[in-house]
């Protein structure tokens, strides 16, 4: 679909880049706060036949658009951004250039009226997101992503610790490496290794299937980041044995920590502490400006980082028979809800 656009914009709805990929990435890592899963490398991995891409110009710049996923459920249009469930993107909203948000926002209110009768399911949202102006509906916080500012060291982010967790490091550290095992950022040849036993590390412990099952599409996704020396992956073990393993993303002045997976072996206790500890003093040492735990207030976040952003969520439908969709969703939500509370 191509819109006739309120201003001088244009929006196209394409299921691929075209020529706007490399201007798309460029308008990602210019981004105040660049976001991984916004780069092509992230978004072409999970690319499906639900994807398009809404695309807006004004004469040949690319000024904006959107990633997002358009399927069905219940015979109703549902859209979400690209990727969005198991893999749990962060900090998503429409991309616009500095300047250009209003023409954005038109766009995208223009390709809903286009669209039709549909559910939006938009989560992962930044709060006071362009998205929500766009489509006139306030967003809720559904969770929180702990952060914080890095000094200029690791040393000197590890003093501004508590005593504690400073304590619990060490001992952590010293008791591992007194086994052979040690933290290492993993080069490109150990990444498949390094994959594997963050795969099987995650089989052992009960609730991760889900994310088991998206493991094709996610070692896809950390493959091609590599390639833009985006994607860190760091592990703590020896030569024979993986007790840890951290996923993080590195782009623009932020590492953004994705996944851990340790072992539950008591003789591994404190591994995956230990390792999320380098892998921060390494990104302060190598001059990152902030650390980002993603969504998720889980308390042992709290010892790493002092602050917190919050992640929001719209879900409204638009056209009767999407406001119906969602009124019969979250009247099921009540319900479960009540069941639960009188379960106990």
């Amino acid at each position: 679909m191509t819109s006739p656009p309120p201003n001088d914009a244009t929006w196209r709805e394409l299921t691929s880049w075209g020529v706007h990929g490399p201007d798309w990435d460029s308008l990602v890592g210019s981004a105040e706060r660049p976001i991984p899963f916004l780069r092509r490398w992230w978004l072409d991995a999970s690319a499906s036949p639900r994807r398009r891409y809404l695309l807006v110009t004004r004469g040949s710049q690319l000024v904006g658009g959107a990633a997002l996923d358009v399927d069905r459920v219940g015979g109703i249009r549902r859209v979400r951004f690209a990727g969005q469930g198991v893999l749990c993107p962060d900090h998503l909203d429409l991309l616009a250039r500095p300047g250009h948000e209003g023409a954005v926002a038109d766009a995208f209110a223009s390709w809903l009226q286009r669209l039709g009768p549909c559910v939006l399911d938009l989560d992962g949202l930044v709060p006071a997101s362009l998205v929500s102006r766009a489509v006139g509906v306030e967003s809720r916080r559904t969770e929180t992503a702990p952060y914080g500012v890095l000094p200029g060291s690791g040393q000197q982010w590890m003093a501004e610790r508590s005593s504690s967790f400073r304590r619990s490091v060490r001992r952590s550290t010293k008791a591992l490496a007194e086994t052979g095992l040690r933290a290492e950022r993993v080069g490109p040849d150990g990444v498949a290794r390094a994959l594997d036993d963050f795969e099987a590390l995650h089989a052992t412990r009960p609730g991760r299937q889900d994310l088991l099952a998206e493991m094709g599409t996610l070692r896809a996704a950390l493959h091609a980041g590599l390639q833009h020396d985006e994607v860190w992956v760091h592990r703590l073990g020896d030569d024979d044995v993986t007790v840890a393993v951290s996923i993080a993303f590195v782009l623009g002045d932020r590492i953004s920590l994705y996944q851990v997976a340790r072992s539950t072996d008591p003789d591994h206790d404190g591994a995956g502490t230990a390792l999320l500890a380098h892998v921060i003093a390494a990104a302060a040492d190598a001059g990152v400006g902030s650390a980002d735990l993603l969504r998720g207030g889980e308390d042992y976040k709290s010892s790493f980082v002092a602050s917190a952003h919050e992640v929001h969520r719209i879900r409204a439908g638009r056209g009767r028979s999407g406001r119906a969709a969602v009124a019969a969703v979250e009247v099921a939500a009540r319900s479960r809800r009540r069941l639960r509370a009188r379960l106990g």
